[in-house]
């Protein structure tokens, strides 16, 4: 029971941050070779279209000056400021085109890391504690270990 009273409190705190900015439209790849003829819902979403959530999530938090970007190599980086990694987590499963289920989970040095498939061989990964930027979470989409995107969720106010 007191653990459901303090999920319900970090849900609602991060709702107050980050519901706001969660983008409403965000649709599935749909597989036309379904065995029955009928076009079904696979459970791989697209890169672009979940970038484009990200983003425009992102860029509604700008506004908070909460989000500062950062262009690295000709791509962006996005840096939150004052979160943590259950802000992150909770960030991204509160995208409207993500469900909690996709998420696989895996401990590995006392990191947690949230990983999905996505289409065309991409992954989008959500790794605790990056230390090498001093950050309090990573989320991140790759390719062969090519990073497209980049979002670090910082505890405090430097990096």
């Amino acid at each position: 029971m007191w653990l459901r009273r303090i999920w319900i409190r970090i849900r609602d705190t991060v709702v107050k941050k980050f519901g706001v900015w969660v983008d409403k439209k965000c649709p599935l790849i749909e597989d036309e070779d379904d065995l029955n003829g009928e076009k079904a819902i696979r459970e791989v979403m697209d890169k672009s279209l979940l970038e484009e959530s990200i983003i425009s999530s992102l860029e509604k938090a700008k506004k908070e000056r909460v989000v500062k970007v950062k262009k690295r190599q000709g791509r962006y980086i996005w840096e939150v400021r004052h979160a943590t990694f259950v802000d992150a987590y909770l960030f991204l499963i509160n995208l409207s085109c993500m469900k909690r289920e996709w998420l696989q989970r895996h401990i590995k040095a006392d990191k947690t890391t949230f990983s999905m498939e996505l289409a065309d061989g991409y992954v989008l990964e959500l790794t605790e504690g990056w230390k090498r930027m001093n950050a309090e979470a990573l989320l991140r989409i790759s390719k062969d270990r090519k990073y497209t995107m980049k979002v670090y969720f910082y505890k405090g106010e430097t990096a």
